[in-house]
Order: C-alpha cells, then sequence, then structure tokens
C-alpha cells in the first residue's frame, strides 16, 4: 500500500466516525484496517441522545475473537451502564482478522 492509499484510509476512517454517535478517538493494538473495521462495526450502535462523554475500553485479542473487555473507569466520564453494557456486547461479537493478537486499548467519544 503506497502512501497516498494509507492517507486515504485514515482520512475515511475520520469521515466515517465524525459522522456518527460513536467517534473513534483512538486505538492502540490495530492496524489501520482494523480500526477501519471497528469503527464500521461501532457505527452500528445506537444510542438514545442527551450525553457526551468519552469512554476507555482495554481487551485483547486472539484468533479472531475479542476476548475480556475492561472498562478504564477511571479514565472514563460515562458512567451509563446501559451504554456501557452495549459497547461491550458490540466488542464481543466483533470478528477481527485471525491474524491480530494482543491488547487494544480502545478510546471511544460518545455524543449524541
Amino acid at each position: 500500500m503506497s502512501f497516498d492509499s494509507q492517507e486515504m484510509e485514515l482520512g475515511k476512517i475520520s469521515d466515517a466516525a465524525i459522522n456518527h454517535q460513536l467517534e473513534v478517538i483512538s486505538v492502540t493494538g490495530l492496524d489501520e484496517i482494523g480500526i477501519a473495521d471497528l469503527t464500521q462495526h461501532l457505527q452500528q450502535l445506537n444510542f438514545a441522545s442527551g450525553f457526551s462523554s468519552e469512554i476507555i475500553f482495554e481487551f485483547t485479542v486472539n484468533k479472531g475473537r475479542v476476548g475480556r473487555v475492561v472498562l478504564d473507569e477511571k479514565a472514563s466520564t460515562l458512567k451509563d451502564a446501559v451504554v456501557v453494557e452495549k459497547i461491550k456486547r458490540s466488542l464481543l461479537l466483533w470478528r477481527v482478522s485471525p491474524s491480530t493478537t494482543g491488547k487494544v486499548i480502545l478510546t471511544l467519544h460518545v455524543h449524541v
């Protein structure tokens, strides 16, 4: 992949994330394709309106599956248990590239 196509992909990720209730702020542990796939997966979620918060999750990825998803309660400003559980369930259902393994830290901004 050339530099120009990588830059275009990142632009698509940013544009897609901004046009929805969930904005992916940062992801460590995934490549650009994984980030784009995760962003698209999370954008299927819908929430009731009336809040804006940041939420940080840590989870493991192994053999194409998401393992234990943990909310970073100290760093997250979102305290709505229903929203947290909805995002956790969505992460657990996400199918990751089988070659992706390790720990992922995901920071989201939820604005509705």
